[in-house]
This record gives C-alpha cells, sequence and structure tokens, in this order.
C-alpha cells in the first residue's frame, strides 16, 4: 500500500550471524512465515513438510531458540503469513486425522509430534502478538506520516507559489535577456550605418575619386548611400542623426557631381572633337552621320556598365509611375543630376542645329529653284530635317532608353516632393527644334503664295507620315512621324487656317462685272462670250480653277465667282486624308462672307435688272453652298464670341423683390459688393450655315409665293395669263437650273396648294427639322393634313433637292410652333408626331408691349445708377455754393447723410422707368413703320437710314416728354429744397398737389414744357442714332448679326451714346432745371424759355450753359450702358 520511502527501517530482534553452534548443526530451523517482500510468498508444499517433520533435529541442551521474522512491511505481506497459516491449519487437520486414524488402528503417536503441534500453535501466537504490536506502532506511523503528508502539502503550496513567482521572474528574466540580446544586435545592426561613413568618405574624396564611378560597385555605393539616408531621416531621434544625414547628403552630392564631370566631360570632348572636323571641311553625307551620331552612340561605351545601367534602367528613377514609395530625402539630388545630365548632352547636340540649317541653306541656293520648284524643294527639306529627327531620336533612345529621363513621372509624388520632371519635353524640343527652322526656310515661300502650294504640302504630309500604313514598322517611322504632326499641328495647319480665313475676306471686297450677274447657265452661255477679266482676275487671284475635281459639274463652273471659291475652299479645307479637328472660325468666315458676297451681288441684279432675277440668283448659288454641307459633309460653321450674362442681376432684382426691398437702396449694397449686380461673361455661337438658310428659305418662300399668285387664279378670265406664267416659269428654270430634279422640286414646291383637299392648313413659315447621318437637317413642309385622332399630323415632304428646302422652325396654323424630327428619306412622304413649343408673336401689338416692358426694366436700372450723379447735377445746376461736384457731394454726404443721394428717387423710379419704356416702344415704333415704308421702295434694302434713326429717336423723346416733363419737374423740387424743419414738401404727392395750386396743371406743373420738348427731341435723337451706328458699324465690321453682338459691347455702345446725348443736349437741360426750380409769384426770376436763355448768358455766359457737365458725364457712362444693356438683354430673353 505504501511506497518504500515512506516508512522506517524496523531492524532484527535475533542477532545477524548465527552461533557457531547453530551452525554446525545440521538440521535446519523452519524459516518464518514473514517473508521479505523480494522473498517468497508461496507456501511449500505438504511434501515437503511432512519429509521435514521425520527429520533429524539436532541435539540441543535445552527448546530450541525462538526465531523472530522481520516485521511485514505492509498489509500485503501480513496477508500472506494469514494465508499461509490457514494453510497449515489444514495441514494440521490432515495430520491429526491421520494420527487419529493411526490411534483407532491402535498405534502410538509419537511425543515429538504432538509436540510440533503445539510448539507451531505457540509459536503463532507469539507472532500474532508481535504482529499486533507491529501494526499498531504501523498505525501510529500512518497517523504520523498523514500529518507529516499535511506538513508536507502545505509546504509544497508555499514551494508551488514561490516556484510561480520564480518562474515569473525568471521570464521577466528572459524577456530582458532578449530585448538586451536584441538591442545588441540592433546596435549591431545600426552602427553599420554610423561606421560606413568614414570609409565611405575616404574613398569619395581620395586622389582619382573620378575613376571610382567605372568602378563595379559604384552602384551599390549609391544604393548603401541611400539607404543610409533612409535610416538617418526615419530614426530622426537617434542620436547625431541630423548630422550623419547631411554628411551622407553631402556624400551623395559628391558622388552624383563624380557622374556629372565624368559623363559631362565625354560628351565635351567628343563635341569639340566633332565640331572642329566639321569646321575643317564639308563632310559628306555619310561621313556627317558618323561624326553626329557614330562618335556619340560610342560615348556609351566608354562610360562603362556602371554609369550605362544608372542612364537605362529605372532602379534609380525616384518617383516615377508605380513606385510610391517615399524618396524625398535624397530623390531631388538625383533629379537635379538628371537635369544636368540633360542640359550636357542637349548643349553638346547644338552642333546639328548649325548643320541642319547650313544644309538648309543649301538647299535653298542649290537646284531645285525654291521658286520654280518648290514641290521637290519642299520635299527634299522636309525629308532631310525628318531623318535628322528620326536619327536624333535613336540616339536620344540609346542614351537613355527605358532609363530615369524617358519614364513617366506620378505627377502627385514629385509635386509633393516639390520636383518638376520635363526629360522627355526638353529631348522633344531639342529634337523638334530642326522643324521650326525647316518652318523657317519654308516659310517666305508658303505665306505670300497661294492656297494651293499650303494645301498641297498640307496633303503630302499627311499621307506620307500621318496616315496609318499596317505594313511600316511603327518603330522606324515614329520619329518622322511625330516631326511630321509637329509641323503641321504648330505651323502648317495655323497657316492654313490665315490663309483660308484671308481667301473668305477676300470675298467681301469682289466687284462682279456685268457677266457675273447674269443667272443663265453655262449651256445658255455657249455662245462664245468671253470670261469677263473681273472674274478671271478674281479666280487667278484666289487660285480657282487649279483644282478639277472641285469645279468639274457645269453647276459649279457656272456659278458666282464668290460661290466658285468658296465651294473649292470648303473641298480645300474639309477634304484631307488624316482627320484633324476642323476650326469652325474659317468655316464660319467662309460661309458668311459668301452669304455677304451674294445678298450685295442680288442688291445690284434687282437694282439693274427685277427682284425675280435677285431672288432666283440667290436660290441658285445658296443652294450650291447647302448641298455642298450635305455632299461633303462638312461640319458646323460656328464660331464663338463672348457677351455678358445679366441673369444675376435679374435674379439679384426679384429677390429684392421678394423681400420688398426693391426701393430701399441700401439693400443693394450687400449684392453690390459680393458682385451679384454685375453681369457675367458668356460665350455666344454664331452660326455662318443658319444665316444662309434663313436667306435661303426666305427667298425661296418669296419665290414659290409670287408664282403660286400667278399659276393658281380661279379667275377664267384669268387662264391664258396663268398659261403663259407657266410657260415663263418653265424657261426661266430651264435657263438657270441645269438639274433636273432641282427644276422638279421647285415646280412641285410651287404647285403644292393646287389640289389642296379641304381640311388642309397652311403653315406660315414652311420648314421644319430632321435629322440624317446624325446631324440636324430641315426641310420644306409641302403639304400638313390634319387627322381625326387630334395632335397627329401626316406631313408631306418634299426632299428631292436635298438641302434647298432647308429653314429655320415649322409655324403651323393658328399661331402654334411645332418642331418635327424625322428620317430624312428623298421622294418619300413622312410621318410624324407634332408638338406645340412655343407661341408665335401676336403681331404689332405685342411687339409693342414687349418693346415697353423692355423699356421699363432698362429705366428702373438708369434710375438706380443715376440717382446719386443727378442731385449733384441738380444741385450744381441750381445754386451757387458748391465750387465743384466733388464738393458737393461731400456737403450732401456730411450735412444730409448718404440716404440724401437717393432724394426723390420713388417719383423717377415710377415715373422714368414708364419714360424709358414710352421712349424704346415709340422708338421702336417708328423704326418699325420706316422699315416699312423702305420695303416697299426697296425690298432687300429694308434697313434705316441715321436721318431716320434720328427722326425714330426723337419722336421717341417728343412721346416722352409729357410724362418726363412734370416728373422732372417734381424731382428737381424735392432735391432743390431746404432740408429738414425748412423742407417745402413732404412727398411728391404733395409737390404735384402745391404746383398744381399755384398756377393750375398747364403753367405749374407743366412749367418748362417747352424747352423739355426740345431737350428731349434733340437728346434721343443723338442718343438713338449714336447707339445704332455704333452697332451698325459693329455688325457690318465683325460680319454678324445685330443679335450676336456681345453684350458687353452693348453696354460700351450705350455708355458712348449716353454721353453724346448730355453733350447734345445740355444746354436745353440746364435752361429746363432753372426754370422748374425757379419760384412762384414774387420770387419768379425768368418770364419764359428765351427770357432764362438771355439772363443765363448774361450772368454766366457760355459757361453757365454748361454748368455741372462732369458729373452729368461721369453719371451718362454708366447709366445709359445699364439701360441699354439691360433693355437688350430683355428683349433678348422675352423673344
Amino acid at each position: 500500500m505504501y511506497e518504500d520511502s515512506w516508512y522506517s527501517f524496523v531492524p532484527e530482534l535475533h542477532p545477524k550471524k548465527d552461533e557457531p553452534t547453530s551452525q554446525s548443526v545440521k538440521s535446519r530451523r523452519r524459516e518464518s512465515l514473514l517473508k521479505q517482500p523480494n522473498g517468497s510468498n508461496q507456501p511449500s508444499d505438504l511434501s515437503d513438510q511432512i519429509l521435514e517433520l521425520f527429520e533429524e533435529t539436532p541435539q540441543s541442551k535445552g527448546p530450541p531458540k525462538a526465531t523472530l521474522a522481520r516485521r511485514a512491511k505492509s498489509y500485503s505481506d501480513f496477508y500472506e503469513v494469514a494465508v499461509a497459516y490457514l494453510a497449515r491449519e489444514t495441514e494440521k487437520e490432515k495430520f491429526k486425522y491421520a494420527l487419529s486414524e493411526q490411534e483407532n488402528k491402535g498405534s502410538r503417536v509419537p511425543l515429538d509430534c504432538r509436540y510440533e503441534e503445539f510448539e507451531d500453535d505457540l509459536l503463532y501466537k507469539d507472532q500474532l502478538e508481535l504482529s499486533e504490536r507491529h501494526l499498531d506502532s504501523l498505525l501510529d506511523n500512518t497517523a504520523s506520516a498523514l500529518d507529516l503528508l499535511a506538513s508536507l502539502s502545505e509546504s509544497f503550496k508555499s514551494v508551488d507559489s514561490q516556484t510561480t513567482a520564480f518562474q515569473a521572474q525568471c521570464e521577466d528574466f528572459l524577456a530582458e535577456q532578449k530585448r538586451i540580446r536584441d538591442l545588441a544586435n540592433d546596435v549591431g545592426t545600426n552602427l553599420q550605418y554610423y561606421s560606413y561613413l568614414e570609409p565611405l568618405t575616404r574613398r569619395l574624396n581620395a586622389p582619382g575619386a573620378r575613376r571610382l564611378v567605372r568602378s563595379s560597385d559604384f552602384l551599390e555605393l549609391l544604393k548603401n548611400l541611400n539607404t543610409c539616408i533612409e535610416f538617418m531621416d526615419q530614426h530622426h531621434d537617434f542620436r547625431d542623426s541630423t548630422i550623419y544625414k547631411t554628411r551622407y547628403m553631402t556624400l551623395l552630392e559628391r558622388a552624383l557631381n563624380l557622374i556629372l564631370t565624368d559623363i559631362s566631360m565625354s560628351l565635351r570632348e567628343v563635341s569639340e572633337e566633332v565640331s572642329k572636323q566639321l569646321r575643317s571641311k564639308d563632310q559628306t553625307e555619310t561621313a556627317e552621320y558618323v561624326l553626329l551620331y557614330g562618335k556619340y552612340e560610342s560615348v556609351m561605351d566608354k562610360l562603362g556598365s556602371e554609369l550605362d545601367a544608372l542612364l537605362t534602367t529605372q532602379n534609380f528613377a525616384y518617383g516615377r509611375k508605380g513606385d510610391d514609395k517615399n524618396r524625398a530625402s535624397y530623390a531631388y539630388q538625383y533629379h537635379n543630376l538628371y537635369r544636368q545630365l540633360l542640359d550636357s548632352y542637349l548643349k553638346s547636340r547644338q552642333t546639328v542645329g548649325t548643320i541642319v540649317l547650313k544644309n538648309l541653306q543649301k538647299f535653298v541656293a542649290g537646284p531645285p529653284a525654291p521658286q520654280t520648284e518648290f514641290t521637290l524643294f519642299s520635299r527634299r527639306c522636309v525629308q532631310y530635317v525628318f531623318d535628322t529627327c528620326h536619327n536624333e531620336l535613336k540616339l536620344a533612345e540609346k542614351f537613355f532608353h527605358h532609363g530615369p529621363l524617358m519614364l513617366d513621372y506620378s505627377v502627385a509624388l514629385l509635386k509633393e516632393w516639390n520636383i518638376t520632371v520635363d526629360y522627355v519635353e526638353k529631348l522633344e524640343q531639342n529634337r523638334l527644334a530642326h522643324v521650326t527652322t525647316l518652318y523657317n526656310q519654308l516659310a517666305p515661300y508658303l505665306s505670300s503664295t497661294d492656297l494651293h502650294r499650303v494645301c498641297d504640302m498640307v496633303n503630302w504630309l499627311e499621307n506620307t507620315y500621318m496616315a496609318s500604313n499596317e505594313d511600316s514598322n511603327d518603330g522606324d517611322s515614329e520619329g518622322r512621324r511625330s516631326a511630321a504632326h509637329f509641323l503641321l499641328n504648330e505651323h502648317l495647319w495655323p497657316l492654313s487656317d490665315q490663309l483660308f480665313i484671308k481667301a473668305a475676306k477676300e470675298l467681301e471686297y469682289f466687284k462682279p462685272s456685268s457677266e457675273d450677274l447674269k443667272i443663265e447657265s453655262s449651256s445658255q452661255q455657249s455662245n462664245g462670250e468671253a470670261e469677263s477679266p473681273t472674274r478671271r482676275e478674281f479666280d487667278e487671284k484666289n487660285g480657282v480653277g487649279n483644282d478639277a475635281n472641285s469645279l468639274s459639274t457645269p453647276v459649279v463652273s457656272n456659278a458666282y465667282p464668290t460661290v466658285k471659291t468658296a465651294v473649292e475652299l470648303l473641298i480645300l479645307y474639309n477634304d484631307s486624308s488624316y482627320v484633324r479637328a476642323k476650326k469652325g472660325d474659317v468655316l464660319y468666315e467662309i460661309v458668311h462672307q459668301t452669304t455677304e458676297s451674294l445678298q450685295r451681288a442680288a442688291t445690284m441684279i434687282k437694282r439693274n435688272s427685277n427682284i425675280m432675277n435677285a431672288q432666283i440668283f440667290l436660290i441658285k448659288n445658296l443652294m450650291l453652298i447647302e448641298n455642298l454641307f450635305m455632299t461633303h459633309e462638312i461640319p458646323d460653321s460656328v464660331r464663338q464670341s463672348a457677351e455678358l450674362d445679366f441673369s444675376p442681376i435679374w435674379d439679384t432684382i426679384r429677390e429684392l423683390q421678394l423681400r420688398k426691398q426693391l426701393f430701399n437702396p441700401l439693400a443693394y449694397i450687400t449684392p453690390l459688393v459680393r458682385g451679384h449686380l454685375l453681369p457675367a461673361v458668356v460665350d455666344h455661337l454664331l452660326d455662318a450655315r443658319k444665316e444662309l438658310e434663313k436667306v435661303l428659305v426666305q427667298q425661296i418662300t418669296a419665290f414659290t409665293k409670287y408664282w403660286q399668285s400667278r399659276l393658281m387664279s380661279k379667275d377664267s378670265r384669268k387662264i391664258s395669263s396663268a398659261v403663259d406664267a407657266e410657260r415663263e416659269l418653265g424657261s426661266l428654270l430651264e435657263r438657270v437650273f441645269e438639274d433636273e430634279t432641282t427644276r422638279a422640286a421647285l415646280w412641285r414646291m410651287i404647285r403644292s396648294n393646287e389640289n389642296r383637299e379641304p381640311g388642309i392648313k397652311k403653315s406660315h413659315s414652311p420648314a421644319l427639322y430632321c435629322e440624317r447621318n446624325g446631324n440636324i437637317r430641315r426641310g420644306k413642309i409641302v403639304e400638313v393634313t390634319e387627322n381625326e385622332r387630334g395632335r397627329r399630323w401626316n406631313i408631306l415632304v418634299s426632299f428631292d433637292f436635298s438641302v434647298l428646302i432647308d429653314g429655320s422652325f415649322l409655324e403651323i396654323h393658328e399661331d402654334s410652333m411645332f418642331v418635327i424630327a424625322i428620317t430624312l428619306m428623298p421622294n418619300r412622304t413622312q410621318q410624324g408626331e407634332l408638338r406645340p413649343s412655343a407661341e408665335l408673336e401676336a403681331g404689332g401689338l405685342t411687339r409693342t408691349l414687349k418693346d415697353l416692358f423692355a423699356g421699363a426694366a432698362g429705366g428702373v436700372a438708369q434710375v438706380l445708377l443715376g440717382q446719386p450723379f443727378d442731385i449733384v447735377k441738380v444741385r450744381l445746376q441750381t445754386t451757387t455754393q458748391y465750387p465743384n461736384a466733388l464738393i458737393a457731394a461731400q456737403t450732401i454726404y456730411k450735412t444730409e447723410g448718404a440716404l440724401a443721394f437717393y432724394k426723390g428717387t420713388l417719383t423717377p423710379l415710377i415715373g422714368i422707368g414708364a419714360c424709358v419704356s414710352v421712349q424704346f416702344g415709340a422708338f421702336h415704333e417708328a423704326r418699325r413703320r420706316f422699315e416699312v415704308h423702305n420695303t416697299s421702295k426697296n425690298p432687300l434694302l429694308p434697313g434705316l437710314s441715321y436721318t431716320q434713326y434720328y427722326a425714330s429717336g426723337a419722336f421717341a423723346g417728343i412721346a416722352n416728354s409729357v410724362i418726363s416733363g412734370p416728373i422732372e419737374h417734381v424731382r428737381i423740387r424735392l432735391q432743390t429744397q431746404p432740408h429738414g424743419a425748412n423742407r417745402l414738401y413732404s412727398g411728391p404727392l404733395d409737390c404735384v398737389r402745391k404746383l398744381s395750386a399755384h398756377e393750375g396743371v398747364l403753367k405749374g406743373l407743366y412749367r418748362g414744357e417747352t424747352v423739355t420738348i426740345l431737350r428731349e427731341a434733340q437728346a434721343y435723337g443723338v442718343w438713338f442714332l449714336a447707339f445704332e451706328y455704333m452697332m451698325n458699324a459693329d455688325a457690318a465690321r465683325n460680319k454678324v448679326e445685330r443679335k450676336e453682338i456681345p453684350s458687353w459691347r452693348v453696354a460700351f455702345y450705350g455708355g458712348l451714346a449716353g454721353e453724346a446725348l448730355w453733350l447734345g443736349s445740355y444746354p436745353f437741360d440746364v435752361v429746363k432745371s432753372k426754370m422748374q426750380s425757379d419760384g412762384f409769384g414774387a420770387n419768379k426770376r425768368y418770364q419764359g424759355m428765351n427770357d432764362c436763355f438771355r439772363q443765363t448768358f448774361r450772368t454766366e455766359g457760355l459757361r453757365g450753359f454748361w454748368k455741372g457737365i462732369g458729373p452729368t458725364l461721369l453719371r451718362a457712362m454708366p447709366v445709359s450702358a445699364g439701360t441699354f444693356a439691360v433693355v437688350e438683354m430683355t428683349m433678348r430673353a422675352i423673344s
């Protein structure tokens, strides 16, 4: 049950050694039944025991000695003793049975046997007692052992806690040991970044350090330097890291300077050698190539593999795309090296520029001659320069291919490092500088010559170098293609655009002869008539007729000379093998000038012949240009023009109106400071093709209406005249139009109303939008039939002669305007759905109402802008207490406050708005009357003369004087009354009541009306005359319509017109102000207008009539500019 180590040893009671007498006894003593643990615990066989009973015992003098076995060490040993005893009991029973058998047989049992029987019992008893004592002691020992175990358990717990604490201490010691070991390793690792400084310093500063750049470990040295700098930059808290970083940066600059010195000296040596040989004698083409390129290619071989790897690999291209590592510490030094290397390289290539210029000058001096054989000369020069550019590209790739100078860099990263990289751009500029030299040599023979020479050269360059060729090797042609693109994009395309515009502007100065104004076709002129000298001279000047393709058709050859020129210019400009962005300015100028020249020619035809010939002349020539747009897919001819957008001003005024602050001058301060009362500059597109189409549709409409009126008469008495008209029309169309399709289309348009079914409603302006090839086109409406389903309409459209029928908008019955989008199909009837998009103008009344509204808006702007200036002007005119306008303004501000500048604003704000409304309404009404009068005399020239403009303005002034007279009178009374308690009038209504009470309405309220009428007539006659003159002059000068003039110019011209208004009418205004500020009754100074003129001249001289002109002119510019700008913008918005 217990281990051997948990109980004490029990000493033996018998001697360890037997007595000598016992040893000699041959009989053996019975061994104890308590065996040793390692002894045998099996009982002996019975036979052995029996034999042992009869064994002779040694003789002794006394009883045998009792033997004590060793105590049992455990309960198991005692159990074995008990088992052995029971076995012996069994044997005893057997033995007793045997003895009893002997006794029964009559035999006697020996005494020895009986003694043995009791001896064993005694021995066993002794053993039991001994065992009992042993067990007692064992129990005591067990109890003490348990107590000992309990104390040991407590000791073990204490030991365990101590062991845990010791283990934690050991772990802390191990962690500290690891930290110290890692620290030692880091110190050892980091120490090398410090220890690397001294040997590197000695190596880079040693004599002959230049040879170091060609050593095999130089790039490794640079990488180590970068690593050391990065380490010091990342561990700025280390001791002396800043000092070491500075020293490493110095060493890096030293190493990079060694690179720069070695490469620059190598390039300079080669450059000097090449220059010397080139100056010594003229070299052949092959020798020049060897010197300019072969010598330089050998430089890279001499520099060594290390520098070659530096220039042609991206290992040191810091900041390139894909490399996001922060290298700001030393990236600037490397890029500074690359810039200096590139400068050295480009400086060494300056010799090439000199050689190129020298050879080009040789080409100019030698055959072929530039003037007579320009094509051969130019192509020889171009090929030579392009080959040079190609060779320069190959040499640059040899030096820097895939290296830092030819890679794409991250713009954001370099911007963060404050580094600018333009290596590729500089190499490109150096290479393309030869192309600029080429153009400078060709320019004298291009800019002063005809357009065809430039176009031929452009087409040759596009076909030879720019056109895509799948069989060509892109690597071999890249240098030449880029040079060609640079020559075209930077020089030849802009030059050709300038020449196109110049040729287009020449159309304006064409003076036609009588032959040019004939409308018959070429077949009708085949009687041998010679071409007019004017046309021939114009064709030669503009290069017309040189291109057989452009003028091959009879229709084009018989066109008006400006149209022939325009057709060829459009074809030359649009047709090219290389697709480039076409400029709308060029197309706009060509189409616009052609349209203008045709209109001028039509005016001459009408004057010399009749209006029908003028109309058909325009239709014939304009159709030709319009068809050209369709057949050649010429892009839109638009031009951008900047103008002012006044919507911010309107938004601000609308906001003030919603806040009910419209008449509060202080509410305008914040918007004015924030710029909300200033117009914005916006782009406006001018479309010359729309201008051409508008004229074409007008002429077609007038032409068809005229012949419809003659052909569709239902009067039986005029049947013969209709037949004659049909014959006359047929003859006219055959003489003018050679194209049968065009003649048939015009016939159908004229006869479209002959068989009109009931329910058909005519269109006011027969035109609609349609779509063809993705471009918006327009078509002529022939019939409009109403569908029973209501808003569904069937549109019968004739597209037989393509764009003859182009127009602007589709205007259908009942004053509604509709626009329809359909697919253009020749000779087909199209269907579509009409959608009302806007209302047409309801006639003269609507137009007049719009004029009045625009004028009212301009009047409000005029009052708000001019009121502060106006009160200073009135004070200067009516009193002598202010020596000048500045002192007057200062005095008013100091004595009366800022609001005094807006005294009497309410009356003119309402009144002047009405006045300006009446002014513009009356002016435009008079202008329209004059236009109707002029159109009745000359339909092609409905415009007004400047005398009529003055008369219209004077009429507007007279109409305005009815309102402005009393309004001005009340305003002047309020502005000149005393300030404070001595004021005479409490407000405008009180002033009107008191003025009317003195001398009645006519003499009181309308005092000075005669001079007011004179002032208004003169002022507004000059005002509108000056403005219209400047607007018309601008439109004629820039070849634009009036509505296309930018708003800022409108405002500027309006300001100048305001200056002219006051300079032309100021004396009348002075007399009017004096009369309207004069007293009543005994205080009245002037008896009338003439008396006021005399007294003013007598007392003040001529200067008296111009008193206050300074602030008036100062006020006139912004006020008048704002008025015209607001009126113009309002008219454009509501129209």
